[in-house]
């Protein structure tokens, strides 16, 4: 027990004279004296004991709380980690399983595929020939929408025509109207530049006026101060004279007369030199008060005048950059005209080249067909060529909308056209266009679906067959895994587009190649749906395939 209670409870003992331990033995007959405390003090022991068990209660369960946390955040984290471990351990069986079952799937394809290699040969050539039939439907749809489209676009060119025309013409009443408004600033910038230099003549008027009343007052200090100096030579020279005379009298009547005259003389002189004085002073004082007013008015009107000045120089300023802006924007109206114009010719460039190709691919699914409907020739590079002409006939229909290369030249970012993500702009059409001029003419349009129906080599031996149909495999999984990414639909599109081609090519050359070895083997396949393949002078057909054994190829 702390040493605080033990004094509080002592404390409390003696005050109330409450004995802890019974006594054994009576007690002895003492004199006491108890000095009882007040009930106060005792109240307050009390409450400082509470106070500081609570304080020292608190920390002993925050301290316990946080032990606790500790404990519990450890616990997750090790929990965390355990199940990070099982998980990775997990996801790297999962993976080497999933690797184990593809290359066992993959090994089991290979030899299923090289234990059923006999059936598959007659199984692959029916199936190339349904293939060419679906796609023969699929270059009649593709025409049937290339021929809307067509008819869709030639709608919207005759509206984007009328609209250029209006706009055109809005163009030019918009022009008009400015060259109205730049007429119009120009005379009125003439009419300021007039006024400017009136109003620079008139200030200049001003200052020459000016100068001429400086030079004025000048002249006329000039000479107040030598009339003064004329005057005051003047008057020497009569108080001289006088001097001379009032001498002569006074020689003549004595000193008396003599004193009397020489003051008399001197008062008049000096009564005629101040009244003279006063006079010139007072004209001075008169002409320099009207030079002064007169160049007062002369300074509030040049004032006025060059205040007037720069006004017409600041109107005139701002006249000159309104007609600088009109002319900018006569400019940019005049470049737009010429935009909607090119894109005028671009769209009917594009309608005559997409009206081009769609004949084209007519006329060659009408030479498909009529081959097809027509009697069995048997001659497996006629097959292979039909196959070829089949697969760039696909292409050339698929890119029947698509936009020519002369409306991408001068397009900016901002007007290039996207639906669903994709751009209308095809390489391949550029190939096409052999001398870049923007229009694809008949001769490239044949040049390049020759280019495009181009086969492989033949392989030599049959084994190379199996090695196609195991790279059709590899193919087909690397399609998927493009399909799977998902981050860029423009590669994905192109990449399917590259190997639907591919496969077709392979196709055709692989059932030229089977029906040569068929004829070198001598056998005789059966069946009447796929067309007729001569061997030994016979016509004769290949079986048709299973659609299964076929999925590596076409998948």
């Amino acid at each position: 027990m702390a040493p605080a209670k033990l004094l509080l409870l002592a404390l409390a003992q003696q005050a109330t004279t409450f004995q802890a331990v019974p006594p054994l033995k009576a007690p002895q007959r003492r004199q006491v004296q108890v000095e009882i405390l007040p009930a106060g003090v005792v109240g307050l022991a009390l409450g400082v004991s509470a106070a500081f068990g609570v304080r020292r209660t608190k920390k002993v369960l925050k301290r316990r709380k946080a032990k606790q946390e500790e404990e519990l955040r450890q616990a997750v984290a090790e929990a965390k980690a355990e199940a990070k471990r099982e998980a990775d351990q997990r996801v790297e069986e999962a993976r080497r399983e999933a690797q184990a079952e593809a290359l066992a799937l993959q090994r089991a394809e290979i030899v299923q595929a090289q234990a059923d290699a006999a059936a598959q040969r007659r199984q692959v050539v029916e199936e190339v020939q349904a293939s060419y039939s679906e796609e023969l439907s699929t270059i009649r749809k593709a025409l049937q929408t290339a021929t809307s489209e067509r008819e869709a676009n030639r709608i919207k060119a005759v509206e984007a025509t009328e609209a250029a025309t209006q706009l055109e013409l809005d163009v030019r009443s918009l022009a008009e109207r400015f060259e109205s408004e730049v007429t119009t600033l120009e005379a009125r910038v003439a009419e300021a530049e007039a006024e400017r230099d009136k109003a620079t003549e008139e200030a200049e008027k001003f200052e020459r006026a000016s100068e001429a009343l400086q030079d004025e007052i000048f002249n006329l200090d000039v000479e107040f101060e030598q009339s003064s100096q004329a005057m005051n030579e003047q008057f020497q020279s009569d108080l001289e004279r006088k001097l001379d005379q009032v001498k002569q009298a006074e020689k003549e009547k004595g000193a008396v007369a003599k004193r009397l005259a020489v003051d008399n003389t001197r008062r008049e002189l000096t009564a005629e030199y101040e009244a003279n004085m006063r006079q010139r002073s007072d004209e001075f004082e008169a002409a320099r008060a009207k030079l002064e007013g007169d160049f007062r008015e002369l300074a509030e009107a040049s004032s006025e005048a060059r205040s007037q000045l720069t006004y017409e120089r600041s109107r005139a300023d701002s006249l000159t950059s309104k007609l600088t802006a009109t002319q900018q924007r006569a400019e940019s109206s005049e470049q737009r005209s010429l935009r909607l114009e090119q894109l005028a010719r671009a769209a009917e460039q594009r309608i005559t080249a997409q009206r081009d190709l769609a004949q084209k691919a007519r006329a060659l699914a009408a030479e498909e067909r009529d081959q097809w409907r027509g009697p069995a020739s048997g001659a497996a590079g006629a097959d292979a060529k039909r196959a070829r002409e089949l697969a760039a006939l696909a292409e050339a229909a698929e890119k029947a909308t698509a936009a020519l290369p002369d409306v991408q030249a001068w397009r900016t970012d901002a007007d290039v056209v996207e639906r669903d993500g994709e751009f209308f702009v095809e390489d391949t059409f550029r190939k096409f266009d052999k001398d870049g001029d923007g229009v694809i003419t008949p001769e490239e349009f044949a040049s390049g679906l020759a280019e495009l129906a181009e086969s492989p080599a033949t392989p030599a031996v049959e084994g190379e067959i199996f090695d196609e149909l195991d790279a059709a495999s590899s193919e087909r999984d690397t399609t998927r895994r493009i399909a799977d990414d998902g981050a860029d639909a423009v590669k994905r599109t192109e990449a399917a587009a590259a190997q639907l081609e591919k496969r077709l090519e392979e196709a055709a050359a692989l059932s030229e190649r089977l029906a040569a070895a068929e004829d070198a083997n001598g056998e005789a396949p059966s069946g009447a749906s796929a067309p007729a393949v001569e061997t030994g002078g016979e016509a004769v057909a290949p079986a048709a395939p299973h659609a299964d054994e076929l999925e590596d190829l076409f998948a």
